[in-house]
């Protein structure tokens, strides 16, 4: 690379122009590079990079400091410091496994469909490292991040074009602040959703009354309920999953508008699952068959002989609606008010946005070129929907897949599809890591499944991976302290432990009601939004990166600046290290307050029996006089 003149244009842009080449070659590519200060509100710069010829790959490499840690990518279920791979942001299907072994192997020799380290449904080519500094990469084009050499950093982006925003802040907060604003803010979450359990269910109307009758008499309240299987059921690996057919299975939900006005008539609120994914399969008799729909208006993602795009996934023929036909994607958005959220449902779990594989077409082009937009327009369509059924503030989108602006139009994320373990691979403590890199990156709002998802039910031999009480009541203490608490029906409902077991009930009713008592908190904190755009649960380097032996400590985080907490994520453990940050905290369960100063830091071992997490609130905050009142009142 060689830089052969600089100069100002007449927008006051630093034009630098040079030549690209290599050993191998004599040829030469000329580049510009445009330079100006930030009109993305970052406080930073804002670069251009262009090819005068065509190319299909951009590079754009950096040097890292020796330690220097990298943080966000998106919801990566890795290692906070992301050092040391390369990470294909594309968004993908989590996978099942992820990795561990045996399990990865027999998943990949039967599906295909183990997914790997680097697998997630929420990518983003936005990264803060401990420095601080920052950038990120605009535009729909895949990105590969490669972190695998000691001294650099690469982002290499598959287009013609790179554009890079570099952000200025003394803290990685400030780094956090300056992308979330540039990139979008997702509106309030209804205040309905701090009111209680949203309950997952997947066993027809039958098991919704009887599951909220359970819960009743346990004293668990519960905001909503989450019919995963109103439009039926289809095969995934290792159980069943959400039907794709788009349109209510009657024989499950007989009377889907009578049991909804039932369940308003207790203030409980009812979401539907959406698919942007539709099967010729799955029509259910007397029911609009969207397949056919779709099919003859041509709004079906296309192969390369301009038929519509169909994989099988479990035995199930399925494809995508092309998102990228504004008429397709409009016909869509109806098709979801007047079908999902047309009985009176008020919001939508949005599942399958990751979208087609790359060699598909779109109205709008190839998707190689438009992949990561498709989660957008995923989301996009999903938020046109809840306002054609007049939801407005009180409806509510739950997604799996990001993409870029994703976060200014989708309501809540779900930090990915776990196995019913602990593991950091693919199971309880993979959530968190997805919580707080992807809080680096921008989205605000997450969860986790109480309970997890993937049930793992193996033939002969073979140990099988079943939910236990333990599993669910740890996952239900994690989610007490974020956006939302949502139990998961999960693959095989009838394999495990169940939240209404009479070990995790009661465990269950004390975690909802401190997820209540949070309300006022997170709303502080939604209100907080408008000026500092922060997550709400955040890695400690977010809030005290002065304190190095507080802020990297492995699983622990804050919820807003005011809550520490220390998650069990260990299968059988009772008690765990935890060391505070400095000041004034007050343990939320007894009361009793701790002082630590710079002198007395130390890591210390804390009581963790099951339905307590370890937490505490800072004296004398807001949320410290919430506790103490729902301590009392408790």
């Amino acid at each position: 690379q060689t830089v052969e003149g600089a100069d100002v244009d007449t927008d006051g842009r630093l034009v630098i122009t040079g030549l690209l080449g290599n050993e191998e070659s004599d040829e030469r590519l000329e580049y510009q590079v445009f330079v100006a200060t930030s009109d993305r509100r970052t406080g930073g710069l804002d670069i251009d990079v262009a090819v005068l010829e065509e190319v299909d790959r951009l590079s754009l490499i950096s040097e890292l400091d020796p330690g220097e840690q990298v943080h966000g990518l998106g919801a990566q279920f890795a290692d906070f410091d992301l050092r040391g791979r390369a990470y294909p942001l594309i968004p993908r299907a989590q996978g099942v496994g992820r990795g561990a072994q045996p399990l990865s192997l027999l998943v990949d020799l039967v599906l295909g469909a183990a997914g790997a380290a680097d697998t997630t449904g929420a990518p983003l080519p936005h990264m803060v490292t401990s420095a601080p500094r920052s950038l990120w990469i605009h535009g729909p084009d895949v990105v590969v991040a490669d972190l695998r050499q000691d001294d650099r950093l690469a982002m290499t982006v598959w287009g013609e074009a790179l554009e890079v925003s570099m952000a200025v802040g003394a803290t990685p907060a400030d780094h956090v602040v300056a992308h979330t604003s540039a990139e979008g803010v997702p509106r309030r979450v209804p205040e309905w959703l701090g009111t209680g359990l949203v309950l997952g269910v997947s066993e027809g109307a039958s098991e919704v009354r009887d599951r909220l009758e359970l819960l009743a008499e346990a004293d668990v309240d519960v905001a909503a309920v989450w019919l995963s299987d109103w439009a039926g059921l289809r095969p995934v690996p290792f159980g069943d999953g959400p039907g794709l057919s788009g349109t209510v299975d009657a024989a499950r939900y007989p009377d889907l508008p009578g049991l909804v006005e039932d369940l308003a008539d207790d203030d409980i609120r009812v979401l539907t699952t959406a698919s942007p994914m539709l099967s010729p399969d799955a029509a259910h008799d007397g029911g609009r068959d969207l397949w056919q729909e779709a099919a003859e208006s041509g709004w079906l993602v296309r192969d390369e002989d301009e038929q519509p795009y169909v994989v099988e996934v479990s035995g199930v023929r399925v494809g995508w609606v092309d998102l990228f036909d504004p008429d397709a994607q409009a016909w869509y958005a109806e098709v979801l008010a007047d079908e999902a959220l047309g009985s009176g449902a008020t919001g939508l779990v949005a599942l399958d946005g990751e979208g087609p594989p790359l060699d598909a077409v779109t109205a709008a082009g190839p998707v190689e070129d438009l992949r990561r937009a498709y989660p957008t327009r995923w989301a996009a369509t999903t938020r046109r929907a809840l306002e054609l059924a007049g939801l407005g503030q009180d409806g509510l989108t739950v997604h799996t897949a990001v993409g870029p602006g994703t976060a200014g139009e989708a309501g809540i994320l779900r930090a990915g599809d776990q196995l019913v373990d602990f593991s950091h691979t693919d199971g309880l403590a993979s959530g968190l890591d997805g919580l707080l890199s992807g809080g680096v990156s921008g989205l605000t709002r997450s969860h986790v499944d109480i309970g997890a998802s993937t049930t793992v039910a193996l033939p002969g031999p073979l140990p099988d991976l079943l939910r236990s009480e333990e599993l669910i009541i740890r996952s239900a203490e994690l989610s007490a302290f974020t956006s939302m608490m949502r139990t998961a029906p999960g693959t095989r409902p009838d394999l495990g432990a169940s939240i209404t077991d009479d070990g995790v009930i009661g465990h269950l009713s004390t975690l909802v009601g401190l997820f209540g008592a949070l309300a006022d908190e997170r709303e502080r904190l939604d209100r907080a939004f408008d000026s500092r755009a922060l997550p709400l649960v955040r890695h400690p380097v977010l809030v005290v990166p002065e304190q190095p032996e507080v802020a990297y400590q492995p699983e622990v985080f804050f919820m807003g600046e005011d809550l520490f907490v220390a998650p069990v994520l260990e299968e059988g453990a009772t008690e765990r290290e935890v060391t505070l940050p400095i000041g004034s905290w007050v343990d939320i369960w007894t009361g009793e307050q701790v002082e630590v100063s710079r002198t007395t830091v130390e890591e210390a071992t804390v009581e963790a029996p099951l339905g307590r997490p370890p937490a505490w609130a800072r004296a004398g905050s807001a949320v410290a006089e919430d506790l103490d009142r729902w301590r009392q009142a408790s």
